[in-house]
């Protein structure tokens, strides 16, 4: 399955990355500061 998270480098963010990046692609979206 593809999971699109939004606030990838946030706390909640890291942590779903490491849960569900065996079996998920996973598409992170962040906001980057100028």
């Amino acid at each position: 399955m593809k999971i699109l998270i939004t606030g990838i480098h946030g706390f909640v963010g890291t942590n779903l990355v490491s849960a569900l990046k065996t079996q998920h692609q996973i598409y992170g979206l962040d906001i980057v500061s100028p």
